[in-house]
């Protein structure tokens, strides 16, 4: 909880849990994964992009990414928009040394990505 006024922080304090699980007290430095909340924002910005004439939701996403146009030549915007195209989940939660607890940046990722082949059709 953070309490500011007039653009300085005047009370700053962690209650509860950060994971039930493992019974982990919140922390003021503790990092959550929020990836999953995120999609939302994506989504309507990429629809405002849209809108604007900036980009097609029809478009294959190999028009934003030429490199990978052989793993990824068939998924358009809009099947990831709409969550119409199977993605094979290789990114496990749990464990050390899973993708999915390794900070990376875009680059890296989209790079993962590649190599791994993540968009699969099955």
């Amino acid at each position: 909880m953070l309490v500011a006024k007039n653009e300085k922080a005047i009370y700053d304090n962690a209650f509860g849990k950060s994971n039930l699980e493992l019974n982990t007290p919140m922390q003021l430095n503790t990092v959550f994964q929020i990836g999953l909340i995120t999609k939302q924002f994506t989504a309507v910005s990429i629809l405002m992009l849209a809108e604007q004439g900036k980009l097609n939701i029809k478009d294959n996403i190999e028009k934003y990414f030429p490199e990978y146009a052989s793993n990824w030549k068939d998924i358009t915007i809009y099947h990831l928009l709409n969550h119409t195209l199977r993605i094979k989940n290789s990114t496990p939660v749990g464990g050390k040394g899973f993708v999915s607890r390794t900070d990376m940046t875009s680059t890296e990722l989209i790079a993962y990505f590649k190599i791994k082949n993540i968009f699969l059709w099955f």
